[in-house]
């Protein structure tokens, strides 16, 4: 992760594993409760669309929640580095790299 801070007592230790076996579940269970509800914003966001300009029902609803979903995910990894390659003075690829290790949660720590 970024920085080098770590539990060093053994107190702190044992607290820090029972945190992360109560902290990993629960993050898991509200990450796919997110999942769950921006899947159904999207997919009632292109049945919408696709009532008021195509005038017919949805075709393929999963295919495109999933590619509206993909192309989202690009845009906040994309144009955050934009932002880190202009202020920073990153390379672009550097601050795509950046984006996607921070919002992964991976954290190496090499770009801080």
């Amino acid at each position: 992760g970024y920085g080098h801070l770590a539990p060093l007592t053994t107190i702190g230790r044992i607290l820090c594993m029972f945190y992360a076996l109560v902290g990993i579940p629960l993050t898991g269970l509200t990450l796919r409760s997110i999942g769950n509800r921006v899947s159904e914003g999207l997919s009632t966001l292109i049945k919408s669309c696709d009532r008021r300009f195509y005038n017919r029902e949805t075709e393929k609803l999963e295919i495109k929640t999933a590619v509206l979903a993909f192309i989202i995910l690009l845009l906040i990894i994309f144009l955050p580095a934009g932002g880190f390659h202009l202020i920073e003075k990153w390379e672009y690829i550097e601050s795509v790299y950046f984006c996607f290790i921070t919002l992964t949660t991976i954290g190496f720590g090499d770009f801080v």
